[in-house]
């Protein structure tokens, strides 16, 4: 804000953002500082980068300082990718010197890079700078290519902090699933990670002083568990970002992918933290169908979204052994659909959320042949006394 009062007051920016030299020093400080596993220093590095970007002068500065940001988030997801397969595919060992080679020490961070680029999105949208003067084709192979990204990293993100079966596969973005452990070779393979083998829960539980290797393992382990999760905070809010806040209009089948794609991680995420992000993500994508200007395929999806959560607690054949464990999920994706509803249709009753409680209450009751069983029992009691 304080960049676009400067520029709209005509005000002289500091020389740090007017001199090319010194913009570099800072690109390269607020990279570095982007990431670091600690969310207070990412979020600095972040800022310092969006910064940048606001005091880019023109489309054309614009356009290849994000273009820089994607080069660099897709190399370092790419390089998250085979740093994880490594270490789940039981290649990390450590040298005799006692330093780690791939054991998770060295794992690279995106969280930073996410929030950096969804700063810029957001303070375009602020301007209407960037996007409303690029022609339309052109913003909407930009937005796309960043969707895209994002959702590799939000698959890359499940494998360590989703609790999901072996050999199920995430709904979603279908034809970008995670990477085999056994073949880096490949893209398209299934969601086989057994994501209890890291460890997340009880990492730190019986970490000896007196053990110098186990507790580098055990910090490794930290740095790949709270990167992965603050992945998914930040590449939740990032594809949000990138749907709504843009001068463009989204096909429904990419839509519709990345919103069962946050179903799947509200679904399976393991920490509350991330669901959270999730859900305010999906409610914003939800809000954004539901919006007047939109066709009635993009009004659809909030309720194809609403039975598929209906669909995963009452139908047996898609009941898993984790709904329960995950249920707060599931609680989530309700809330988003139907604060969505409510937020599109304040001049009308919201029938579709009307419908869903009710679905709920009657999910909620015991089996039908118990209730009668019960009130049998009621009935008979009563007629004793």
């Amino acid at each position: 804000k304080l960049v676009v009062s400067c520029q709209a007051k005509n005000l002289t920016l500091p020389k740090g953002y007017r001199n090319e030299e010194d913009r570099r020093s800072i690109f390269a400080r607020g990279f570095y500082l982007a990431s670091s596993p600690r969310q207070r220093e990412a979020d600095t590095g972040a800022r310092m980068l969006g910064f940048l970007y606001a005091s880019s002068q023109g489309t054309t500065q614009k356009v290849s300082f994000l273009g820089t940001l994607a080069d660099l988030s897709r190399d370092r997801i790419a390089s998250m990718k085979t740093t994880l397969g490594n270490i789940l595919s039981s290649e990390s060992t450590f040298s005799n010197d006692g330093d780690a080679n791939i054991d998770g020490s060295s794992f690279p961070l995106a969280h930073g890079l996410v929030h950096a680029v969804r700063l810029c999105f957001e303070h375009d949208e602020i301007v209407k700078g960037l996007h409303g003067r690029m022609d339309a084709t052109a913003n909407s192979s930009l937005n796309e290519s960043f969707i895209e990204l994002f959702c590799k990293a939000l698959q890359l993100s499940l494998s360590v902090v989703a609790d999901i079966r072996d050999g199920e596969m995430v709904d979603g973005i279908d034809e970008e699933t995670l990477f085999n452990v056994n073949s880096k070779e490949t893209d398209s393979t299934p969601l086989n990670v057994n994501t209890g083998a890291i460890g997340a829960n009880g990492t730190f539980s019986s970490v000896s002083n007196t053990n110098s290797e186990e507790a580098k393992i055990r910090l490794a382990t930290q740095r790949v568990v709270v990167g992965t999760w603050l992945l998914t905070k930040e590449t939740c809010a990032a594809i949000a970002t990138v749907l709504t806040k843009t001068e463009y209009q989204p096909s429904h089948s990419l839509v519709s992918k990345v919103g069962q794609l946050l179903l799947s991680t509200l679904t399976t995420l393991k920490h509350a933290g991330a669901a959270f992000a999730a859900r305010d993500a999906l409610q914003q994508i939800a809000s954004g169908c539901l919006h007047p200007r939109n066709s009635p395929d993009l009004h659809a999806l909030p309720k194809e979204w609403t039975s598929r959560l209906i669909d995963e607690i009452s139908l047996k054949e898609k009941v898993r052994n984790s709904t329960l464990r995950r249920s707060t999920g599931y609680a989530l994706g309700f809330l988003a659909m139907m604060r969505a509803e409510v937020d599109a249709s304040k001049s009308s009753a919201p029938a579709t959320s009307r419908s869903v409680l009710e679905q709920l209450l009657i999910l909620s009751l015991p089996h039908e042949e118990k209730m009668n069983q019960a009130f049998a029992r009621l009935q008979l009691e009563a007629d004793v006394s």
